[in-house]
């Protein structure tokens, strides 16, 4: 029988938005994450936004995210 464990360390991810991406797709990853974390009552997950310039991104459906930081610059 398969137990779950808790990860020891936050898992850090950084996600790479690129013009047009979509929004949808990039809720599907962020919310499974988010809901981990408050579920759990600990930070398992944190991430990141990263952009080509840590500027502003624009998703196909015409809104903005703003990046964290620029490719490279991730902490």
């Amino acid at each position: 029988m398969f137990t779950p464990q808790s990860p020891s360390k936050t898992i850090n991810i950084a996600f790479y938005l690129v013009p047009e991406f979509s929004m949808i797709g990039f809720s599907a990853l962020v919310d499974p994450l988010r809901q981990a974390n408050s579920q759990s009552g600990k930070r398992l997950y944190q991430w990141q936004v990263v952009s080509a310039t840590g500027g502003p991104v624009a998703a196909s459906n015409g809104m903005s995210l703003i990046a964290d930081c620029a490719l490279g610059h991730e902490s």
